[in-house]
């Protein structure tokens, strides 16, 4: 059993088409999916410190796997968009394979969205043959992350987006079933699902008798918050801005400390995140949300997210847990390494600091923060990973 903590991020991935041969060359016309992304649209422009990557090249790979290391992360949760979609292709046939990749864990963020999709009434006809392709090529790599069950086996620690949703929609329990049932049928293994469930205020719900607001925890094994920047403005009462430092304080140690023990009663793992900031002006302007500043009040760049690590580490604690069987790690994760389309990444970027354009940056000054974020993480958690990282 590997002692220490699990620190994870979400990457994500452009399509590959980027033209640029290294650093010093930028042309947003193709990186991420010519979605736009905020660096590339202030004045002065900024840009990533490999330049706009194809994320598919050996020499990227190696470099962010450099950079994991030094701010110790051990695990990408990966995008993924279905069979054969780019981020499938990337993951198995550019990341699993590299040579570099040594102990690091890969899993799976299964896109709910794009799987099963809204515009087709949330029909679940692609999730039996999702699992069976991730039980093919996925599950049982040696670098796939996985949970120890001495019943079961090692379990494959499959991340569902926006599970919340499918609760909502009484979706929850027959996909989750699917899910299992299939995997279990296909490679003979147990799932460990975690869900996207955690959002918001935790007080004023009741995790003891009200089954519609305990029961996903009783078909998770895990739950986290992916969209941090959502669920603070939910406590806070708006959304972006700059938060003072008590409010972060309160919404780790009040709301989703009261999440961790309504969860826990199900035997049910918290997963605490941590995000560096946000802003998605460059490519969802029509949504007009106000960027959250990686500044606390009063304090320097960089500091949203040395606070958030000092109170969320504590909650990432699983002693409160039945581990007589299953027994998971306790683990952290940060939205994001890389996605620069919503500025939440933590992967080094260079340039001038920028306060322009206004309509995008709100009289933020974005700094070419070089490796800040990566250092503000390795000393975030440097006393919790002893015995995880070769």
């Amino acid at each position: 059993l590997m002692v220490g903590m699990i620190v994870g991020v979400e990457l994500g991935f452009d399509d590959g088409c980027s033209d640029v041969v290294g650093p010093g060359v930028v042309d947003g016309a193709d990186f991420h999916n010519d979605e736009g992304y905020l660096r590339y649209d202030l004045d002065p422009r900024q840009q990533p410190a490999l330049g706009e990557y194809d994320d598919r090249d050996e020499s990227v790979i190696t470099q962010h796997l450099r950079w994991s290391r030094q701010a110790n992360i051990n695990l990408w949760v990966t995008t993924w968009w279905g069979p054969d979609s780019q981020s499938d292709l990337t993951t198995r046939q550019n990341i699993l394979p590299h040579p570099k990749l040594r102990n690091h864990k890969i899993a799976v963020l299964y896109e709910t969205l794009g799987r099963i999709r809204p515009s087709q009434n949330y029909s679940l006809h692609r999730v039996e043959s999702d699992m069976q392709h991730l039980c093919a090529n996925f599950f049982d790599h040696p670098n796939y992350y996985t949970v120890n069950d001495t019943a079961n086996g090692p379990r494959p620690v499959l991340f569902i987006y926006l599970s919340r949703h499918l609760a909502n929609r009484n979706l929850l329990r027959v996909t989750t079933e699917l899910m299992r049932e299939t995997v279990r049928n296909t490679c003979g293994k147990e799932l460990y699902i975690v869900g996207d469930q955690v959002f918001g205020r935790a007080s004023g719900l009741d995790f003891v008798s009200n089954v519609n607001h305990y029961f996903p925890f009783q078909l998770l094994d895990a739950v986290t918050t992916y969209d941090v920047y959502g669920s603070v403005a939910q406590i806070v009462g708006e959304k972006g801005g700059t938060l003072t430092q008590s409010q972060v304080q309160e919404y780790y140690q009040g709301e989703q400390a009261l999440w961790k023990q309504g969860v826990e009663r199900h035997n049910c793992q918290f997963i605490p995140s941590v995000s560096p900031g946000y802003n998605d002006l460059s490519v969802r302007p029509q949504e007009a949300n106000p960027p959250l500043s990686r500044s606390l009040a009063g304090q320097d760049r960089g500091s949203l997210l040395r606070e958030a690590l000092k109170y969320a580490i504590p909650l990432a604690d699983t002693s409160s847990l039945n581990t007589s069987v299953v027994r998971p790690h306790r683990m952290l994760m940060v939205n994001s390494f890389n996605e620069f389309h919503e500025d939440s990444q933590i992967e080094p970027v260079v340039g001038n600091s920028a306060s322009f354009p206004i309509e995008l940056s709100f009289g933020f000054e974005y700094e070419g923060y070089g490796d800040k974020y990566l250092e503000i993480l390795r000393v975030g958690t440097e006393k919790e990973i002893d015995g995880l990282l070769s």
